[in-house]
C-alpha cells in the first residue's frame, strides 16, 4: 500500500496498522551482521547559515551527511566517479555532489519513475548530467556501464519492491567486480509518527539487514543514525503537533528558536547511544581494499 497514491479512510487506517506491525516485528530483531553507529556532523557557523532555515530535522541532517563525505578518500578508492541517483526527483543532488567533489564527477545519471521539469535545465547547463525515466524494480536493466557510486535520498521508502531494487544493484556489482560505493538515506520507524502518510514503509536495523545481506561476501556495510529521540521530539513539537491541531508550522513562526533548538538536539543525540533514530544513512562499500566509511 502506497500512501503517496492516495488512500481512502479505511485504507489509511490499514496502512498505519500494517506499518506499526511490520516496524514492531522488525525492531525486535537485532542483527549481529549489521554495524550501527551515530552520525556526528561537523557543523560550523558558516555552514549552518548556508542550510535552509526551515528545512526539517531529517533534511538538515541529510544535507550535513552529504556535505561531510570524504571526497579525497572516495575518489582515491573509486577512481573516476560515475553516479547513478535512484529516485532523483528534481536532480538537485547532482549539484551537491559536483560541488563537494570539486568537479570530480565524470558522469551523473539520475532516474525516477516520472520526468521532472528541472531535468531539461540541468542537462542543458551541465554536460556531465543526464536523466532517464525508469522503474526501480528494473534498475539492473539500465545501470550504465562502469557505474561505481549509487546514491538515493528519501527514495527507497517509495519503491514498491525495495529488495528487488537492491538485488539488481547486487547482481550488477558481482559482474562489475571493481570498487563501488552506495549511499542511501531513508526514514526510520519513528517517522511513522512524525510524517504520517508518506511512502510505503519505514526502516529499522532489522529490515536494513535484509538489504545488506544481498551484498554479503564482497561488501562491508554501516548504518548511520541521523539524530535520535531529541531530534524526533523537536520535529514533533515544531511540525507534527501544530499541523495536526490545525495551527501554523512553528518552523515558519519561530525560525530562530527552531534553529537554535536544532543545534542543541543534534549535539545531544550525537553524544548518546540512543536506540531511537531520526533518519538513517546506509553506506555499502563493495570490492574496496580500504573502506572509508564502514
Amino acid at each position: 500500500m502506497n500512501a503517496d497514491q492516495g488512500l481512502g479512510k479505511y485504507q489509511r487506517k490499514l496502512w498505519f496498522w500494517l506499518n506499526r506491525i511490520v516496524n514492531g516485528l522488525s525492531s525486535l530483531q537485532t542483527p549481529s551482521d549489521l554495524r550501527v553507529a551515530n552520525y556526528s556532523p561537523h557543523i560550523t557557523s558558516v555552514l549552518w547559515k548556508q542550510l535552509p532555515a526551515t528545512s526539517s530535522p531529517s533534511r538538515r541532517l541529510s544535507d550535513l551527511f552529504w556535505l561531510d563525505l570524504p571526497w579525497d578518500k572516495t575518489c582515491a578508492g573509486l577512481g573516476e566517479v560515475r553516479v547513478l541517483d535512484a529516485g532523483c526527483g528534481s536532480g538537485n543532488l547532482a549539484l551537491t555532489l559536483w560541488e563537494q567533489s570539486r568537479g570530480r564527477i565524470e558522469r551523473y545519471v539520475g532516474f525516477d519513475i516520472d520526468e521532472h521539469p528541472n531535468w531539461a535545465q540541468l542537462r542543458a547547463e551541465h554536460n556531465w548530467a543526464s536523466f532517464l525515466r525508469g522503474d526501480s524494480s528494473e534498475v539492473r536493466s539500465f545501470i550504465p556501464d562502469n557505474t561505481n557510486l549509487f546514491v538515493s535520498q528519501s527514495a527507497i521508502e517509495h519503491f514498491p519492491e525495495d529488495l528487488t531494487f537492491f538485488g539488481g544493484i547486487s547482481n550488477y556489482l558481482k559482474a562489475y567486480g571493481k570498487p563501488a560505493l552506495q549511499i542511501h538515506l531513508f526514514p526510520s520507524v519513528a517517522c511513522l509518527r512524525l510524517y504520517g502518510l508518506h511512502g510505503i514503509r519505514q526502516y529499522s536495523p532489522g529490515s536494513v539487514a535484509r538489504i545488506t545481506r544481498l551484498f554479503d561476501g564482497f561488501s562491508s556495510s554501516m548504518l548511520y543514525k541521523l539524530g535520535g529521540a531529541a531530534v524526533n521530539q523537536l520535529h514533533y513539537d515544531f511540525i507534527t503537533k501544530p499541523l495536526s491541531e490545525g495551527k501554523p508550522d512553528r518552523r515558519n513562526t519561530e525560525t530562530d528558536k527552531y534553529n537554535q533548538n536544532m543545534l542543541e538536539v543534534i549535539a545531544t543525540d550525537a553524544a548518546h547511544d540512543d536506540p531511537e533514530a531520526g533518519f538513517y544513512a546506509l553506506v555499502i562499500e563493495s570490492f574496496m581494499e580500504r573502506p572509508n566509511f564502514t
